[in-house]
């Protein structure tokens, strides 16, 4: 960082703190601060601008799980991420979703440790999760596994049909 950058940043915190105080600088100075808080107030706008309200957000989650375009890992891993720090949480289709979408990418461990961490955040498994889960332990050769989680479905009182097997 230059000396005029560090000046400007100085003259910057001092006009916000202390606009009271009136003081003579050099004419240059000032061109860099209105440059400066120009710069800063364009940026902010224009961020302002860009954010993404929550709702636009799963709705975006949503339509590239049904159209399957999500087919990165490491971007349906920053999606996961995302909605696990949401406030209020997602609902928990959001995260099935998301979750189908990932083990349709052949990464069903992954799958099987993010629905561990949605546990571990809170986040009740529903039917549909645990079919999912379900689903993965079988394509990873551990029909053990699977019968367990069918075992966890009976016992949390769920009612097995054709539509959750």
């Amino acid at each position: 960082m230059g000396t005029i950058a560090k000046s400007t940043n100085s003259l910057a915190f001092f006009f916000n703190h202390y606009s009271h105080v009136r003081l003579s600088f050099h004419p240059q100075i000032f061109y860099y601060y209105r440059c400066f808080t120009a710069t800063s107030a364009q940026t902010t706008n224009s961020r302002r601008d860009n954010v993404e309200t929550p709702n636009q957000f799963l709705k975006s989650v949503r339509d590239r799980c049904r159209s399957r375009t999500l087919r990165n890992l490491d971007d349906a891993l920053g999606l996961f991420d995302r909605m696990l720090h949401m406030h209020p949480l997602p609902s928990r289709v959001d995260f099935t979703q998301l979750l189908t979408a990932i083990a349709r990418m052949k990464h069903h461990s992954t799958v099987i440790s993010l629905i561990k961490e949605m546990e571990l955040s809170g986040i009740a498994p529903d039917a549909y999760i645990l079919n999912v889960l379900t689903n993965c332990f079988c394509h990873l050769n551990r029909v053990d596994f699977g019968f367990s989680i069918l075992a966890r479905i009976l016992k949390l009182g769920f009612q097995p049909d054709s539509d959750n097997s």
